[in-house]
């Protein structure tokens, strides 16, 4: 599975988040002008982070082929907003394994806003308790867009994606 998020104006469009599954494992990738990070789940459980040039929050969780309940992945804002009229990212990809594209418009967003990515990890226990989360207000942030995908290598697994506009 592959999933982007992408960021459009009138005149420019980008991915500015990017999620693939792996056979051992996921990955969600944030563009940053400065040097690209990513919350990788490994498949025995290990998950870290890794910002430009370095991993960071090493530690253990629970292994994807036992997973249970649901846990947040992911929950990060996304610096791709250098001015009000541009925005920094990668370009559109004709990557035929991309099998969803999730569009953010510009006028989503007010000139101050930021979006925030939320992402969680949801096996089928945990699926109520997931969209009783998704559904409650979170104090200064209107959500814009959220998507459940599937994980082809884990069925039993879900990948709930939020992204919310955080008011500045």
């Amino acid at each position: 599975m592959r999933a982007v998020v992408c960021f459009r104006t009138t005149s420019i469009e980008a991915e500015v988040v990017w999620i693939t599954e792996y056979r051992r494992g996921f990955s969600i990738g944030i563009f940053d002008p400065v040097g690209d990070v990513h919350f990788t789940w490994h498949m025995d459980g290990m998950f870290h982070m890794k910002g430009p040039g370095r991993a960071h929050g090493r530690h253990q969780r629970q292994a994807l082929t036992a997973f249970t309940g649901w846990q947040q992945t992911a929950n990060q804002s996304i610096p791709f907003l250098i001015e009000p009229r541009t925005i920094a990212g990668r370009p559109i990809s004709n990557d035929a394994r991309v099998s969803t594209r999730i569009f953010v418009d510009r006028e989503e967003l007010r000139p101050m806003d930021t979006l925030m990515l939320d992402a969680f990890l949801i096996a089928e226990d945990g699926r109520e308790g997931y969209e009783k989360w998704i559904a409650t207000p979170k104090e200064g942030s209107d959500l814009i867009r959220s998507v459940v995908l599937d994980l082809d290598h884990f069925p039993n697994l879900k990948l709930g994606v939020a992204l919310y506009r955080f008011l500045r």
